[in-house]
Formats: C-alpha cells, structure tokens, sequence
C-alpha cells in the first residue's frame, strides 16, 4: 500500500476543515432558517448541528491514525466488511461528490446575487418554480471549473488558494 504524501500544513487541514463543515450553505439557508426560528434558533441549531458531528468527526480520525489511506471510505469498510461493500461504498462516496458540486455552484450564484442583483438579468428557465439566470449559471461553471482546476493541480496549492482567501476576507469586509 502506497503512503500518503503528508503534503499538508495545520492550517491547510483548518481551511478545508471549515470549507467542508461549515460550507456556503449557512449563507443560503441562513435566511430561512432566521425566517422560522430568529437568530437564536440559528445559533442553537449550528450547536447542537456541531455536537452531533463530533463522534463522526472523532471516528474519523481514529480511522485515519489506524490506516492512513488516501482512499478514505473505502479503505476503512475494505477493513471491516466484504470487498462488495468498500465497492458501493466508493461509488457512492463518488456519486455524493457529483451531487455536491452543481449545489455549490448554484449556491455561488445566489450569493452573488445579494451582493450584485444585477445577475438577475437574463431568466433561461425555471426547475421547481425557481428561476435560473444565465450570469449566475456562467459563474457556477466558472466556480466548477476553476475548483476542478485547482484540485488536478494537487491539494497543495488548493488548501493555500482557500487560505488566502480565508486570510484576505476579513481585510475586503471591514475596510
């Protein structure tokens, strides 16, 4: 079995810790979520939210000093469960990251959307009654593209792109 590379820094594993747990998806939802339960029902929520993850967060890096392996998932059912179920567990840790990437990408749009209305121009067409708009639709596929770019380039130079701009939003929020 090959080893990892070990090519990540401490605040490499932060950046992609809190992009990955704490994600854009506050920033979509928060407005419903404010909508039905005020601002302490959002609070209370991430809490109890961030309790609840702690086991799967601990069990995973149990998993990880006991088989340090870049195949993640799969390497740790191969380890306990017949060979079918690391299988399916890949394609299904694969297909998850599939889905997961056009939310992000339309989650961009509707964030910049609030900062820049303007990307509300040009309706295309509509899925479930939502309007989709072609400005937001370019930056999604923009965002997919680039984060694809980012991580073919290795994970090295992504975890530093994701803490520079970790670093540089506060300076561009509070001039």
């Amino acid at each position: 079995m090959p080893a990892l590379a070990r090519k990540l820094r401490l605040h490499d594993y932060f950046a992609l810790a809190f992009g990955t747990m704490i994600g854009i998806g506050w920033l979509v939802l928060m407005d419903d979520w404010l909508g039905r339960g005020g601002p302490l029902g959002a609070i209370l929520g991430f809490a109890l939210g961030g309790i609840i993850l702690l086991p799967v967060g601990y069990v995973y890096g149990q998993w990880v000093l006991r088989l340090p392996d870049a195949a993640g998932e799969a390497a740790y059912t191969a380890q306990v469960f017949p060979p079918i179920v690391s299988y399916f567990t890949g394609w299904i840790m694969l297909l998850a990251y599939f889905i997961v990437c056009p939310w992000e990408a339309v989650a961009l749009g509707k964030i910049a959307a609030y900062i820049f209305p303007s990307l509300d121009s040009f309706e295309l067409y509509r899925v479930a009654g939502q309007p989709v708009f072609l400005p937001r639709l370019i930056l999604g596929i923009a965002l997919t593209l680039f984060l694809a770019v980012l991580n073919y380039r290795g994970i090295r130079r992504f975890c530093y792109c994701l803490w520079s701009l970790w670093e540089s939003a506060p300076r561009v929020a509070l001039p």
